[in-house]
């Protein structure tokens, strides 16, 4: 992830990621394991609710040959 913010107030808080999706994965199941392994760690680690995980899909990279 290229640029990461963590927004808190008070118990809430709200994440805006940027992420690179590699060629030939879908990018709206990559999106969504994303946003599920993101609300899941920071309540974890933080005890904050998790209102929204924005995602920005910045670009599409190809695997190394």
């Amino acid at each position: 992830t290229a640029d990461n913010q963590l927004a808190a107030l008070q118990k809430q808080a709200a994440v805006d990621l940027t992420v690179n999706v590699l060629y030939g994965r879908p990018i709206h199941q990559v999106t969504e394991a994303v946003r599920r392994n993101v609300i899941n760690r920071v309540e974890n680690l933080t005890g904050l609710q998790v209102t929204e995980v924005n995602i920005s899909v910045n670009d599409v990279t190809f695997p190394d040959q």
